[in-house]
C-alpha cells in the first residue's frame, strides 16, 4: 500500500513537546499509511535519543548544526515519500480524526495544493495567530487602529461558518502540501 501523507516535523531542543506531539500522532492515527520524519536540528536536550528510544521506526535525520527551519523542512521533504506531505510543529498535538479530515478534504478537492489545520488554545478555544498572541507592539497598533478605525479585525477566526479543519488563511503551525504543487524551497 502507498504511503499517503509523509509528516515532518522539525525539532530543536524540545524534547518533550516532540514526545508528546509524535505520541498524539500515533495514538490519532488514521486508517491509512504515513510516515513520520523528524528532523532534529544539532538538539542538544537529548531530543534525537528520546526519538530512538521510544520511536525507532520513525525516521530521524540528525542535522550537524541548526541550518534553520526551512533547511530542516526540504531535508524532511527530500526523505519523504507520501503522496501529500504535512510540515507539523514540535509543540502541536493532534486530535482524533484530524489527519483523515485533512486528508479527505485534499482527496475531494483536486484543485487545492495547500490546506491550513485550525489551531487551538489548550483550553480548546482557537488560537487566532501563529505565536498565541499578537507577538509585536507594531502588530498591536495596527490591530488596535483598525478598531478604531471601525475597519474590523484582521481576520474572522470566530466565524462559525467557516470549517473546522480549513481556516480563512493557512497559519505557521500545521501546512499541509499537496507532493508536486509548487516549488517547496
Amino acid at each position: 500500500m502507498e504511503i499517503k501523507l509523509s509528516i515532518i516535523i522539525v525539532n530543536w531542543n524540545t524534547k518533550n513537546l516532540l514526545k508528546d506531539c509524535l505520541n498524539s500522532i500515533f495514538d490519532n492515527s488514521p486508517s491509512f499509511k504515513f510516515e513520520v520524519i523528524v528532523v532534529d536540528n544539532a538538539s542538544t536536550d537529548g531530543s534525537p535519543q528520546m526519538v530512538t528510544d521510544y520511536f525507532s521506526f520513525v525516521k530521524l535525520i540528525s542535522n550537524d548544526s541548526n541550518k534553520g527551519f526551512s533547511y530542516a523542512n526540504n531535508r524532511g521533504i527530500e526523505r519523504s515519500i507520501g503522496q501529500y506531505i504535512l510540515l507539523l510543529n514540535s509543540d502541536t498535538v493532534v486530535f482524533k480524526k484530524a489527519l483523515e479530515n485533512m486528508i479527505s478534504f485534499m482527496d475531494n478537492n483536486p484543485e487545492a495544493g495547500a490546506v491550513g489545520c485550525r489551531l487551538l488554545m489548550s483550553d480548546g478555544t482557537i488560537q487566532p495567530y501563529i505565536f498565541g498572541d499578537d507577538p509585536t507592539l507594531l502588530c498591536l497598533l495596527k490591530r488596535n487602529i483598525r478598531k478604531l478605525l471601525r475597519l474590523g479585525d484582521f481576520h474572522n477566526w470566530e466565524d462559525p461558518s467557516s470549517s473546522p479543519f480549513i481556516p480563512p488563511l493557512p497559519r505557521g503551525d500545521t501546512e499541509g502540501l499537496k507532493r508536486g504543487w509548487g516549488d517547496l524551497r
